[in-house]
């Protein structure tokens, strides 16, 4: 098991298109936040849906959550 180090958590987001957010840390792609009508839907890594939120900084703290080490 690799140490983690504190760049490895901070998960930086781009905005692709208007509404369409992919977020990922060095090497890892985290997931991605679209924006519809009804909030901000939020998806893992394998496209799954982690859930919907009313604020894009929820969705991508939602995300980024799911990949942070236990005890890191």
């Amino acid at each position: 098991m690799r140490a983690a180090h504190a760049e490895d958590r901070i998960a930086l987001w781009h905005e692709v298109e208007p509404g369409f957010w992919v977020g990922n840390t060095p090497g890892r792609f985290l997931g991605s936040v679209e924006f519809d009508h009804t909030g901000y839907i939020a998806r893992d890594q394998a496209g799954v849906r982690v859930g919907k939120y009313s604020d894009a900084i929820e969705a991508r703290i939602a995300v980024s959550e799911r990949h942070i080490e236990p005890g890191s």
